[in-house]
């Protein structure tokens, strides 16, 4: 899973999802699961820029919603996100873009640079 995840960051969505699936096969305990879920639809908005993304992002927050509260909140932004991306605004093929979806930001970034600056207090 920490592979996976490292080669997603390191920008090969497609030897992430193949270290995804060997995973996937393995016992894992439920937070990986979910964990394995959010990666697999990261991976599906770096290839696709919306599509299923949103849906599949909030199931993985749901999912996550009793084992990791923070990790679901963030994910749960990530869905939204990812919705608004993939709707109207989405640039791409036939809708004015270049095809690229937007601006290019990669998935690990689909909250990353909107997310509200922490509280000093």
């Amino acid at each position: 899973m920490a592979a996976a995840q490292a080669t997603f960051d390191a920008g090969a969505p497609a030897a992430a999802e193949e270290l995804l699936a060997i995973a996937a096969i393995c016992p894992l305990e439920e937070l990986d699961r979910a964990r394995v879920d959010r990666l697999q639809a990261h991976i599906a908005f770096a290839r696709t820029r919306g599509g299923d993304t949103p849906l599949l992002l909030s199931a993985a927050a749901k999912r996550l919603e009793p084992l990791d509260p923070d990790l679901s909140r963030e994910t749960h932004l990530e869905a939204l996100w990812a919705a608004v991306r993939g709707g109207r605004f989405a640039r791409g093929p036939g809708r004015g873009g270049s095809g690229r979806g937007g601006d290019g930001a990669g998935a690990g970034t689909l909250v990353a640079r909107h997310r509200p600056a922490a509280s000093t207090d």
